[in-house]
């Protein structure tokens, strides 16, 4: 695989930074991490920016498709003919289901090398307490985040009172109405189902890794 630069690899952290500021203002998310090869130090010229991402229990599907706009809109997001230095939003969990699955010795390198660059109320530690056991692979979450980069806890008042409104009877109805065409298309993509890939849908987390 081709090597990358210093220059391309530092270039890439702060493209992921800045759009872990943009997701951190999006209503209801909790925290925004870094996966992937990014994360373990091994990217390539060819590699994408992997983000796991943490939302409020109950607004998943809204979320999801907020950010995916947000990242769009900005010319961030992987396509499949735009890969290099792309964010690739391929995993959401919510606040009431930290517990990575499978427990694999993959999974167990995968987030133990996430690199947090967003988290309200640290959750990056609640996710290594429910998931002690990554220990079995010899396997630990670091309490150490990379200094170099800056972990927002702030909680903006314009934020918290879209949440109130959007928590409220209209806001379920959205989630609902957001839910059904995405859980349809995720449903019916062959990929969703080929056993070689892993792509989970359900209100509790969105995971998209499918065969290349």
């Amino acid at each position: 695989m081709a090597s990358i630069t210093d220059q391309t690899l530092r270039s890439r952290w702060r493209l992921a930074q800045h759009a872990a500021n943009m997701i951190a203002r999006v209503p209801f998310v909790r925290y925004v991490g870094v996966n992937g090869s990014l994360a373990r130090g091994a990217s390539t010229v060819n590699s994408d920016i992997d983000f796991f991402i943490i939302c409020k229990e109950g607004h998943l599907w809204k979320t999801r498709v907020a950010i995916t706009l947000l990242i769009h809109a900005y010319g961030l997001r992987r396509t499949n003919t735009k890969i290099a230095g792309r964010i690739c939003l391929n995993r959401f969990f919510t606040t009431q289901h930290l517990e990575i699955s499978p427990h694999t010795l993959g999974n167990a390198r995968e987030f133990c090398a996430q690199v947090p660059l967003y988290d309200a109320g640290g959750w990056h530690a609640r996710f290594a307490r429910e998931n002690v056991w990554v220990g079995e692979f010899g396997y630990r979450f670091s309490k150490i985040t990379n200094d170099k980069l800056r972990i927002m806890n702030d909680v903006r008042p314009t934020k918290t009172a879209i949440e109130k409104a959007f928590s409220l009877r209209f806001g379920q109805w959205l989630e609902e109405c957001v839910k059904r065409p995405q859980y349809a298309r995720i449903a019916r993509d062959p990929r969703t189902h080929d056993s070689k890939g892993l792509v989970v849908f359900t209100d509790r987390e969105l995971t998209f890794n499918p065969p290349k």
